[in-house]
């Protein structure tokens, strides 16, 4: 009998599952959705919805409204007889074709939904009670329900501020707050070296690895992450461009024989009117006493 007992216990018990009130099911979303958007760098937003005025139309349709990195954001715009439901779900190299199966967390019963996507700043100067990031709003249940979620890990000059940028300015300035950067512990890199980039020995064997690059048309080739550079990066030699040559990670010690050559501060007015500055004897850069300068098959003035 009391095994009978028992066994009647376990199987209540094991075929129990957690429900959630209304209420708690919206703190869970919410609370999703703040740990999720926090930590990305990147974001690609739709424009016909985001910024706008609350979103109504198409009604009863799945739209895909933010993807970043790691993460989707959809909608089903709300009708007159259905709710509105949001969807967050792991981007896979590439998002869920709509609507999407498996997802991270979903909430329904939305209405008048409004993203925003904004900075804090305007012409550089702080506004009060603004976020830099995503701001969310939406009835739910009969409750207005707002979340300003910053997004630290964002760079300025990207999405908001258009920065003009000269040579030698820093590019690390120009997030949130300066130098700040945060990582889930899940997405933690792990390095095997001390720095991104190249060290004396790489460079010595060609092993180079730009941080920023452009050509000579002073496109960037290679978006600048150098504020990602543990130690310091330096600026080479290559083409004349209006925000500077070329990039890459430090500890490297330019002007040295095999290194690339120091490149001139920015009262030198030698021959600023040529974009390409990388060929042999190039005044453009510098190098200790005794050497001389080449353009190397990276295209990088060099010290011989």
């Amino acid at each position: 009998m009391f095994k009978i007992k028992f066994l009647l216990i376990l199987i209540l018990l094991t075929s129990c599952h957690f429900t959630y009130t209304k209420s708690e099911k919206e703190v869970l979303f919410s609370s999703e959705l703040i740990k999720q958007f926090s930590f990305e760098h990147i974001i690609d937003i739709n424009k016909n919805y985001i910024n706008k005025s609350s979103i109504n139309r198409p009604v009863g349709t799945w739209v895909r409204l933010i993807e970043t990195e790691n993460i989707c954001l959809d909608y089903r715009i709300a009708s007159s007889t259905i709710d509105g439901e949001l969807r967050l779900s792991e981007k896979n190299q590439k998002c869920q074709d709509l609507p999407v199966g498996e997802y991270i967390s979903d909430l329904s019963s939305i209405r008048n939904l409004k993203i925003d996507f904004k900075t804090d700043t305007v012409e550089g100067k702080k506004v009060r009670n603004a976020n830099y990031g995503l701001t969310f709003s939406y009835d739910y249940i009969g409750e207005k329900k707002v979340y300003a979620i910053p997004m630290f890990n964002l760079k300025r000059s990207k999405y908001f501020d258009k920065v003009k940028y000269e040579k030698y300015d820093s590019y690390a300035t120009h997030r949130w707050q300066k130098g700040l950067r945060i990582n889930p512990e899940g997405r933690v890199k792990i390095r095997t070296s001390s720095w991104i980039g190249s060290s004396k020995n790489d460079y010595i064997h060609k092993k180079i690895n730009f941080c920023h690059r452009v050509d000579s048309s002073c496109n960037e080739v290679i978006e600048n992450t150098c504020d990602e550079c543990l130690n310091n990066w330096i600026e080479v030699v290559d083409y004349n461009c209006p925000t500077g040559s070329s990039k890459i990670c430090a500890p490297l010690s330019c002007g040295q024989r095999g290194m690339p050559a120091c490149p001139r501060g920015t009262f030198w007015k030698g021959i600023t009117t040529m974009v390409d500055l990388c060929f042999t004897d190039s005044p453009a850069g510098y190098c200790d006493e005794g050497l001389s300068t080449i353009c190397d098959e990276n295209k990088i003035l060099t010290c011989i």
